[in-house]
């Protein structure tokens, strides 16, 4: 009796929540109905054509003796400066092209067939998650900010926070850089089949996630929280949810940009699946998407001053009488990035895991 409610103790906030959720999806069975709708307007609409493609192709790559070719060309600027193997250049540039899990795939794909070292993954893992130019600049930029520039913008934050993440992973972990040898494979059917098989298994697991933070998202509308709070927790939920209520609460491109970067728990959910075949522990990568937002926000509102968009210098959430005004303020996102780091870096020496 004594161990079932000690258990139970452990395990009384996920059982709250759980049941919680369970209550409100009988209370208000037509928004999640619709959520699940809006769920699946928002795949076959944008995702899947973005994405799947990028799926299949990158574990047609992993097969394939491409990725070594690619990777002789870019060895040495890579271990200079990212002190890791030129493989990370596959997923980087992947996930660049196709979104955010397309990067995390590929990596795991590339451990599991022994080409980078766990060391490696585990740094990897950090930087090679981004938003794509379809989602960044297209989705967000054109349709929803009716601004393709401020999409352009969005998008260069995104990929200089990602590289600086890179070269910040430079100095923690350690062990061997791998050497991209090359091997003679057949590019048969077979391949190709695989490929297809894979990417689908993956694009599946995407939906399956977009469509549990959609749910989610429309129980929060049910239960007319405060305007805030719903904002918030979209932003953090699922980033292409997030990224349009922050345009419709006139948010700031800096903090539009730390959304992108950030990429949203359904992302990190979505990445969980990879992280487990690198070892890498969920609160490190969590960090590094919170690294990765501050250097978003922060290379956003460095890049304005060049190419300026919008004027605005603060935001205010809420309605009149629950609201409250969050400043762009450079230094303390650089506060935030600073104890990311230090957390990141509290690891054990004995491992070699970042």
């Amino acid at each position: 009796m004594k161990k079932f409610s000690s258990v139970l103790l452990k395990n009384l906030l996920t059982l709250i929540i759980v049941c919680s959720i369970a209550v409100c999806l009988i209370i208000y069975p037509k928004d999640t109905a619709n959520g699940i709708k809006n769920g699946f307007f928002l795949l076959g609409n944008s995702l899947i054509p973005a994405l799947f493609p990028f799926m299949v192709l990158s574990s047609y790559i992993s097969q394939s003796n491409i990725a070594e070719l690619l990777c002789k060309l870019v060895e040495k600027p890579f271990k200079y400066l990212f002190r890791t193997s030129a493989y990370g250049f596959i997923p980087f540039v992947l996930g660049l092209l196709g979104g955010y899990p397309v990067g995390a795939k590929t990596v795991a794909e590339f451990y599991k067939d022994r080409k980078i070292s766990e060391n490696d993954a585990q740094r990897l893992f950090y930087w090679c998650i981004n938003p794509s130019p379809a989602f960044a600049v297209t989705a967000v930029g054109t349709f929803m900010l009716n601004n393709t520039k401020a999409g352009f913008v969005l998008y260069f934050a995104c990929i200089l926070a990602s590289l600086s993440v890179g070269f910040l992973c430079r100095f923690i972990g350690n062990g061997e850089i791998q050497e991209i040898k090359t091997t003679q494979k057949n590019l048969n059917k077979n391949i190709f089949v695989k490929s297809v098989s894979k990417g689908s298994e993956a694009m599946l697991s995407v939906c399956g996630w977009v469509l549990t933070f959609c749910v989610l998202s429309a129980l929060c509308q049910a239960l007319k929280l405060p305007h805030t709070l719903t904002l918030i927790i979209k932003s953090v939920g699922e980033v292409t949810t997030g990224c349009e209520n922050a345009v419709l609460s006139s948010l700031s491109l800096p903090v539009i940009a730390g959304i992108l970067g950030f990429g949203g728990f359904a992302v990190i959910c979505q990445c969980a699946t990879y992280s487990t075949v690198c070892k890498t522990e969920l609160k490190n990568l969590l960090c590094s998407r919170l690294i990765n937002a501050s250097l978003s926000a922060i290379y956003c509102s460095l890049l304005l001053k060049i190419f300026p968009q919008y004027t605005e210098v603060s935001v205010v959430l809420g309605t009149t009488n629950t609201s409250f005004t969050l400043y762009h303020s450079i230094g303390a996102s650089i506060i935030l990035l600073t104890m990311c780091v230090l957390l990141i870096l509290e690891v054990d020496n004995r491992k070699k895991v970042c």
